[in-house]
């Protein structure tokens, strides 16, 4: 039902602004820009109206459910008219799907990276572990012998849960692992260090960690040999949630935002953005998307 007190809300709106928070009827909400690097080169149109901008608003005095919450906002005392708002969605707390096995859930969120688990009988396997990338299967390691030496740059900001400093298959820094441009934006305000700080039980710490090793990771046993599809690449790790299965629309709409801003300069574009994660889809992040197409 995603009931919530003091929700917050994704609003896209030409006037919005309530620094020390407004009231809208009766409707108490504070409001802060949502995407505005975004917003300040991309949005824009003919005539005399101001731009539609994305803001992140919190509603203080509301219990309920959000999408309640979301169709008041639009409508409460004419507020929708006044600042043109163009779109209201919940800054969903996203939750992973399951097929009604509880236990299934319960097992994949605590479990641990901690020890590798043994290779199941039930798939094919070959001697080499990194059969994957040979010519008869992946041709990953065709495709890097045929770049050469000097690969172009290629800058990839990795959405996820961040990563642990300490996992010898992380790619390798501060060459590819660019941690002078992570970020963190599970914490308001977001933060620099974007280290898988996630704990407790149901927590599962490495998916981060995971997918990075996967795109561009060293070899644990033997940190001069590669083991990801593409090792050549710089990885600008953006932590977004604390785990896999639970994240909000919002962070990953700011990450997409700061994304956007390090197209600014040539010696920190992002040339590819990579999430292993879903959810119920969002105006916003289509909105940040179109955006960082359209950037190239």
């Amino acid at each position: 039902m995603n009931v919530a007190k003091s929700p917050r809300l994704l609003v896209k709106a030409r006037t919005l602004s309530a620094p020390r928070g407004l009231a809208a009827g009766r409707l108490a909400f504070t409001a802060k820009p949502l995407m505005p690097d975004i917003d300040r080169t991309h949005t824009g149109g003919l005539g005399a109206a101001a731009p539609s901008q994305w803001h992140e608003v919190t509603l203080s005095q509301w219990q309920g459910s959000v999408w309640d919450a979301a169709h008041a906002f639009s409508g409460s005392a004419g507020l929708g008219a006044a600042a043109g708002v163009e779109f209201v969605e919940p800054d969903l707390q996203q939750q992973w799907l399951y097929d009604g096995d509880r236990s299934r859930e319960t097992a994949l969120a605590a479990a641990s990276c901690a020890a590798a688990d043994a290779q199941n009988k039930q798939f094919p396997t070959l001697p080499n572990d990194d059969w994957f990338r040979d010519d008869g299967h992946g041709e990953f390691l065709a495709a890097l012998k045929a770049l050469g030496l000097n690969p172009p740059v290629v800058r990839v900001a990795h959405l996820d849960t961040g990563y642990d400093p300490a996992h010898l298959a992380l790619p390798e820094a501060p060459k590819q692992l660019r941690t002078d441009l992570a970020r963190n934006f599970v914490d308001d305000p977001p933060t620099s260090d974007a280290t898988d700080r996630s704990s407790g039980v149901l927590n599962n710490r490495g998916h981060g960690t995971g997918t990075m090793s996967l795109l561009a990771g060293r070899d644990p046993k033997d940190r001069t040999k590669t083991i990801g599809a593409a090792p050549f690449v710089e990885v600008v790790p953006i932590r977004v949630a604390d785990r896999v299965v639970l994240f909000s629309n919002g962070a990953i709409a700011k990450a997409l935002n700061y994304v956007y801003a390090l197209c600014d300069n040539e010696q920190t574009r992002i040339h590819v953005v990579t999430m292993s994660m879903g959810g119920v889809a969002s105006q916003a992040w289509a909105d940040a998307i179109n955006a960082l197409y359209d950037r190239g």
